[in-house]
């Protein structure tokens, strides 16, 4: 009974450890202005170093707000913009996780991190109109208040500072539009 007690007490002294490890965050490292995190009940305003988790509803003020969160994914967005983070779950000892984010409102901007790097699959980002599967890139998405989306193509910086263009998929119940080429823009107007 002992030793059962002594392993469950290590196991619980682990665990912490591991959901922390696993359930990855976020945290502003810019803003022109603080912006509210809607987090269950609670709306607090961000600060620079302020936590970003999952599930947690974000919208800007009269102010921008840049997130990075701990793959390297980088999210900025503009005054008057609402996002959702649907989904952030990320493992650093293997560099694997999910991704899902939805832009309600305003522009996002997207900057690839090491999930869509080790498994695009696993990066989900919508809007109300379309969807976005990301293949390692940069680009911005714009929601109008009806929910009309743009999106466009961004070129990426590596980090030897050399610019590359990636890809990214539209797609909505009509089919799915590939923006591969450095500004390509394509406009979305319902979800059909």
């Amino acid at each position: 009974l002992l030793k059962l007690m002594a392993q469950l007490r290590h196991i619980l002294i682990l665990l912490p450890l591991l959901i922390l490890n696993l359930y990855g965050s976020g945290k502003v490292i810019e803003q022109s202005q603080p912006a509210q995190v809607i987090r269950g009940e609670a709306k607090l305003l961000t600060e620079v170093d302020s936590s970003v988790k999952m599930y947690d509803k974000i919208e800007t003020l009269n102010g921008t707000i840049k997130i990075v969160f701990e793959d390297g994914t980088k999210v900025s967005l503009s005054k008057y913009s609402k996002l959702e983070v649907d989904e952030y779950v990320y493992d650093s000892n293997k560099k694997t996780g999910k991704l899902s984010l939805k832009g309600k409102l305003g522009t996002l901007r997207y900057s690839s991190g090491l999930i869509a790097k080790n498994n695009k699959k696993n990066v989900k980002i919508s809007s109300p109109t379309a969807n976005v599967s990301v293949r390692g890139t940069d680009f911005t998405m714009t929601v109008e208040p009806t929910g009309k989306t743009t999106f466009q193509l961004l070129p990426s910086i590596d980090a030897s500072g050399n610019a590359y263009t990636g890809s990214i998929s539209v797609s909505n119940s009509s089919g799915v539009v590939v923006l591969n080429q450095a500004f390509e823009v394509t406009r979305v107007e319902t979800s059909f």
